[in-house]
């Protein structure tokens, strides 16, 4: 039997109108006129959101990307199910029957008790079950929409190739210093310089660093940029940026999860950048940072003052300009942190050498 179906390759908004035939090993695909278009096996078919009645039945194929199957009817679904004896359709939780219903009503309360009372306490053992394979992608999602759709400073100069290579020298500097005491990531950090005139350092799930080239251009030394650069890859070490990603958006992502509505799931990894973006660390996790940023630089015999110099210029500049720096909005000061700084910071040599430093000051160059 013929199904009447239509076929989108996923890389063009162009839908084909196609016939869908179970065959012995998978699904083939038919013109309209009857010709073999292509086959799509049995395993490896997936439903790219659950079946509702009225609702049409898309399925996508692990092995043909982002390419879709439409149907307006669910029958396929029946005589798949008959075909490769698995059920392709979700539990009958998932189906809007009443006593569905009534179930996910005494469950969402349940959740709304259980999250917000255990969901704080749980981020951290949540955020380490999140296999590297899935951490480092996002994290280069979010950074991406850090810069804002701008590209990075990658070096189209002889001195933005220069200024890239100080910057990476001063993060393997610094890295180093961190495994003394067997802090490690699984996979390797990354730190980039955005363009943008801003005065602000992010760090992102999956090792990705962020520099703005404002903060740079502000800095009056280079032991202020080792001070921040610092304290973000402490971030990285202790995975804060991906425990403020779970704390920010767990509600949301439970709910996506709990309705296995894979539609709500990507429409959620749209937002995941913005998240990354208005999260906030918690005061411990900065003061931590601020310890472990500390160590970083003393161990590699780095001046630990730059930070503390930073903080208060922008501190300073704040009063002076009226206007909130970007880096004291998302990393915000308190007595305690500067007091945290002061107390650790026991670094005496150079971040750089006069020349790495004005190279690093020129890494988006372009001329």
């Amino acid at each position: 039997m013929r199904y009447q179906g239509y076929y989108t390759d996923g890389k063009s908004s162009a839908r084909v109108e196609v016939w869908i035939q179970p065959v012995g090993e998978g699904l083939r695909l038919l013109s309209t006129g009857g010709d073999p278009l292509e086959d799509w096996p049995y395993q490896g078919l997936r439903l790219l959101e659950e079946a509702y009645p009225g609702r049409p039945v898309r399925l996508r194929h692990r092995n043909r990307g982002e390419a879709t199957l439409t149907l307006e009817t669910p029958e396929l679904l029946d005589a798949l199910e008959k075909r490769t004896r698995r059920r392709l359709r979700g539990h009958w939780l998932f189906r809007p029957t009443g006593a569905a219903v009534g179930l996910w009503m005494v469950l969402l309360v349940g959740v709304l008790i259980g999250v917000g009372w255990g969901l704080p306490r749980l981020v951290a053992p949540l955020s380490q079950l999140i296999p590297a394979s899935w951490e480092k992608p996002l994290g280069e999602k979010v950074a991406g929409m850090i810069s804002m759709g701008q590209p990075f400073c990658t070096g189209e100069t002889d001195r933005a190739i220069q200024g890239q290579t100080a910057l990476d020298k001063l993060t393997e500097r610094l890295l180093e210093a961190g495994l003394h005491d067997g802090r490690e990531l699984p996979y390797p950090v990354r730190v980039r310089v955005s363009p943008l005139a801003v005065v602000n350092a992010f760090a992102a799930p999956g090792g990705e660093v962020v520099l703005m080239e404002g903060l740079i251009a502000k800095a009056e030394s280079p032991e202020e940029v080792a001070g921040v650069l610092a304290h973000e890859l402490a971030h990285s070490l202790e995975r804060h940026p991906l425990q403020g990603l779970v704390r920010s958006m767990g509600l949301r992502l439970v709910f996506a999860l709990l309705l296995g509505d894979s539609t709500a799931l990507d429409t959620l990894a749209g937002q995941i950048g913005e998240a990354a973006v208005l999260f906030s660390y918690t005061r411990a996790d900065e003061l931590e940072a601020d310890r472990i940023g500390m160590e970083l630089l003393n161990r590699a015999n780095i001046r630990g003052d730059g930070l503390l110099v930073f903080f208060q210029r922008m501190r300073k500049a704040e009063g002076d300009e009226g206007g909130l720096p970007a880096l004291l909005s998302t990393h915000p000061v308190h007595e305690e942190r500067i007091a945290v700084i002061r107390a650790n910071a026991r670094g005496t040599g150079p971040a750089l050498s006069s020349e790495e430093w004005e190279a690093l000051r020129n890494i988006c160059d372009k001329k």
